[in-house]
């Protein structure tokens, strides 16, 4: 009888700390962080040669030269700042992308933010689609990877292209500026392709 009884506490014992393991180990695969936003964005291989780096790096909510700062954003009554500015990591990478004569073809830039969960990236990139089709030209698709593409077509003949993407705890900016819509239209397109292959990586 006490050899019976031993053994099923053992095998309970055995099922705990099985069981705690499998816990803790669960537990451990969710709390892991995302990629560093270094690694999401666009790295100089993804463009062409002629690409002119301008300013990559760590970005914040001071920082005017990126989208999301709270500068743009605070006294805009549309939106819900406090959450579209809530993020705890920003990077961009902006690059000149030139012709073989060195003619500026479209201005790229790459910018992502770090929420602090899915459903708060997601909120933010439905801001931005919804801040970006406030401007005077705009035309919304979702028919480019996987994101949400705004096409700003501006009255001096400047065409924007901007994708919107949110994937976990990320939210990706990517616009591409230029002269000419046909050229810029190709280079976003490849552009996001670029960015895309990144996610699915």
């Amino acid at each position: 009888m006490n050899k019976r009884y031993n053994l099923m506490l053992l095998i309970v014992l055995v099922c705990l700390v099985l069981g705690s393991g499998l816990w803790w180990a669960s537990g451990r695969i969710q709390d892991q962080a995302p990629p560093p936003l270094a690694e999401l964005a666009l790295q100089p291989e993804d463009l062409s040669k002629n690409a002119l780096w301008l300013s990559v790096g760590a970005t914040d909510l001071d920082d005017i030269s990126q989208p999301l700062n709270s500068h743009n954003l605070i006294n805009n009554p549309a939106l819900d700042a406090a959450t579209l500015l809530a993020y705890d990591d920003a990077y961009k990478a902006e690059i000149v992308e030139m012709d073989d004569t060195g003619s500026t073809v479209a201005v790229t830039a790459n910018y992502l933010y770090q929420y602090a969960d899915r459903r708060h990236a997601q909120i933010a990139a439905r801001q931005v689609v919804g801040l970006l089709m406030q401007a005077d030209g705009s035309q919304a698709s979702a028919d480019v990877a996987t994101g949400e593409t705004v096409r700003i077509s501006q009255a001096d003949g400047m065409a924007s292209y901007w994708w919107v993407d949110a994937d976990g705890q990320t939210l990706s900016l990517l616009r591409v500026e230029g002269s000419s819509a046909q050229t810029t239209e190709q280079v976003f397109a490849e552009t996001v392709a670029q960015a895309s292959g990144k996610k699915a990586r």
